[in-house]
């Protein structure tokens, strides 16, 4: 798992995503890549309205597909939009908006979580609480920034996991 197993992800590899809502929601789950695309990995379609679920994740359980990470080095992130109640189709949602979201070189092996609150850097299983006024800069603050521009949804609860990814040698 990113951020407690794993912290150094390379170019080419493959993820798989879940998320654990602590009661039923509506959710996306939208991956967010060096290039400045946002693929929209839950659900399948963006025509599609989300399901209730206590657990979205891409692929669906018992797929043998995976998310590969294949478009560039620099910082990742994995995002989960759920609310309690529905969310439209990704594509009504996304319409008129502009994800926050651009190239950013990051170090390799750094991983950061943000909880709607600010942004914890994870390191070997615990996380590491920013210091009181401590500023934000390079990938935390664009993790946080992403959180943020993604709370503008409604009622909605906000996770976003960035990750530097590097090449492999």
């Amino acid at each position: 798992m990113l951020g407690r197993d794993s912290f150094a992800p390379l170019i080419g590899d493959r993820v798989q995503v879940q998320a654990n809502l602590s009661r039923p929601g509506y959710a996306y789950i939208i991956a967010f890549r060096p290039d400045g695309v946002a693929d929209l990995c839950f659900p399948n379609d963006e025509d599609t309205v989300p399901p209730l679920t206590d657990a979205p994740r891409y692929p669906p359980a018992g797929s043998t597909r995976a998310y590969g990470l294949r478009e560039g080095t620099g910082l990742w992130a994995i995002a989960v939009v759920a609310a309690a109640e529905p969310l439209p189709a990704y594509r009504q949602w996304l319409a008129g908006r502009t994800p926050n979201w651009k190239r950013q070189a990051c170090p390799p092996g750094s991983v950061w979580w943000y909880d709607g609150a600010d942004v914890d850097a994870l390191i070997k299983g615990s996380r590491t609480k920013r210091g009181k006024d401590e500023e934000l800069t390079g990938p935390a603050a664009a993790v946080r920034s992403l959180g943020r521009w993604l709370e503008q949804t409604p009622d909605a609860t906000v996770g976003v996991l960035g990750f530097g990814v590097r090449t492999r040698n």
